[in-house]
């Protein structure tokens, strides 16, 4: 039913450099990031583990495992994220805010964007940034035509050296 895809940093500048890409390629491979779900106030049972595999010029390789049974059945899986790509968005709004995640309160920078779904309804995608996280994505909410709201949170993350 829902799918929240961490490639909403994807959305965040103009054509060109890939935000995602520049979340990921600063760090070194065995960093991770886990994010756990609430749907529309609930939690969710399950994962979504993200651990770098390669970084590279043109890319960055992510393997990433989800468990989160509202996203559909278990899958692991490898995600190539390239350094350039077509069709960003800007954020409509942007700030800072702190919010708490894997028991730390972060100062994070924040945007928002609206945006249409390949099935003709409206989405709206606020994502929280902060540099020390692996893939730099914090949180990122989405709100669906009709008041449903998927949520991933970072509960965790590890930088390798």
């Amino acid at each position: 039913m829902v799918i929240l895809v961490m490639g909403a940093l994807a959305l965040l500048q103009d054509l060109g450099d890939n935000p995602e890409y520049k979340g990921w390629a600063e760090f070194k491979a065995g960093s991770t990031v886990t994010h756990k779900m609430v749907l529309n106030g609930k939690p969710q049972e399950g994962i979504q583990k993200r651990t770098l595999k390669s970084v590279k010029d043109d890319q960055v390789v992510v393997d990433v495992l989800n468990t989160i049974q509202a996203m559909g059945a278990p899958r692991l899986g490898e995600q190539e994220i390239p350094a350039k790509i077509a069709g960003v968005l800007k954020p409509e709004k942007e700030g800072e805010e702190e919010i708490e995640a894997g028991g730390k309160k972060l100062k994070c920078r924040w945007g928002e964007i609206t945006k249409k779904a390949p099935n003709g309804k409206t989405e709206v995608v606020r994502y929280w940034l902060h540099d020390d996280v692996p893939g730099k994505m914090v949180q990122t909410k989405v709100t669906y035509d009709g008041g449903v709201t998927a949520t991933l949170t970072a509960s965790e993350w590890k930088k390798t050296d």
